[in-house]
């Protein structure tokens, strides 16, 4: 089969290329950017971001609100053991101006995020929020029920 070639003004032959008349071709898209995901060891590196905290002014009654002990000792709790609380899932008021805090936190993620492995850590702090205890009361992967706790 003979190429097909395209007479110029000026009377010679050029080469056609077999696409000249069809439709022109669409560029390529250029790949998506998407925001790099950290590795666990990276994420590890990273420091924690923490909520904005307020002023620790007592309330109108001398005490500090429970907000900024719960706060403290959580972030306090988080320096001991090494690992970023998930969540706070109960907070009780001692005898005396003493706290129970009860702060979960993930001791090992796995993927999918319904293996990881949560801890359930009881805090005893006092009324500024400084640490006075701590202890693990019980470990659970996050995706299983708890009959006992009825959640």
């Amino acid at each position: 089969m003979a190429t097909p070639r395209k007479t110029t003004t000026s009377g010679t032959a050029e080469k056609v290329s077999p696409r000249s008349d069809a439709a022109p071709r669409k560029k390529a898209a250029a790949p998506r950017r998407t925001a790099a995901k950290r590795t666990a060891p990276e994420a590890a590196e990273q420091p924690a971001e923490k909520m904005p905290e307020k002023e620790s002014r007592p309330a109108r009654n001398g005490r500090v609100p429970m907000r900024q002990v719960v706060l403290r000792a959580a972030g306090e709790l988080q320096e001991l053991i090494g690992r970023d609380p998930e969540s706070v899932v109960g907070v009780e008021r001692l005898d005396g101006d003493e706290w129970k805090i009860q702060v979960e936190v993930v001791e090992s993620r796995r993927i999918p995020d319904t293996t990881s492995i949560l801890a359930i850590y009881e805090v005893l702090a006092d009324s500024n929020g400084s640490v006075v205890s701590y202890r693990r009361a019980g470990r659970y992967v996050r995706g299983k029920f708890d009959e006992r706790d009825g959640s």
